[in-house]
């Protein structure tokens, strides 16, 4: 009887230590990390959230904390559109906010070649005048949504073509990467004279009438 009852015994204190562990190894990696605790460049960037950190969640603290690595890693330039788009982001509607959000789950699902187009396109409309910017932007607020896809299609099927032809040169040789180049400047000077030839017979057959 006495040997049952200390089995007994010990079978319920493992279990009971069983069970602190479980909880222990659940909780761990929710628990809540204080501001002190983070390191000295976190620190800086998440100031102003020190009064009120110990009253975020676990995740929101997570999130915070990666963002203030990712600033930290950031050049000055990035930074300046980094807090343009804060601003823009604070602006928004909810509706508008869900539209972004959508995008950018579409952006992620691109594959690389997709998602090179976009960044080449976007790099275009970022050199263009801000006259230039203007009247594309009109265009595309004016264009139907079949209009849209179409000139979307269109811009594919171009980015792939260039794509093609890029590759195509690098994996000529330099001989014939030369003979192109020559054969582009020939082909230039042709079409010149061409148009010139058709300039001075314009102005002949004014000077006969």
């Amino acid at each position: 009887m006495n040997s049952k009852r200390i089995r007994r015994g010990l079978y319920r204190v493992l279990m009971g230590l069983a069970t602190c562990v479980i909880i222990i190894g659940i909780c761990s990696p929710a628990m809540a990390d204080s501001f002190e605790h983070l390191s000295p460049e976190q620190q800086k960037v998440l100031a102003p959230y020190a009064d009120k950190w110990d009253a975020f969640n676990p995740q929101k603290q997570e999130q915070l904390k990666k963002g203030a690595d990712r600033w930290s890693k950031m050049t000055p330039e990035e930074r300046t559109t980094a807090k343009s788009r804060q601003k823009q982001w604070k602006s928004m509607t909810p509706e508008q906010r869900t539209t972004v959000r959508e995008r950018y789950n579409k952006y992620k699902n691109l594959n690389p070649e997709q998602k090179q187009r976009l960044k080449n396109a976007r790099k275009n409309f970022k050199s263009m005048s801000p006259e230039q910017k203007e009247r594309v932007q009109k265009r595309w607020m004016n264009m139907s949504p079949e209009q849209k896809q179409q000139a979307k299609e269109r811009f594919n099927k171009r980015s792939q073509q260039r794509e093609k032809t890029n590759g195509n040169r690098k994996a000529t040789t330099p001989k014939q990467r030369q003979q192109y180049k020559q054969q582009r400047q020939n082909n230039t000077q042709h079409r010149q004279q061409r148009s010139n030839q058709q300039r001075n017979g314009n102005r002949s057959q004014k000077k006969r009438k």
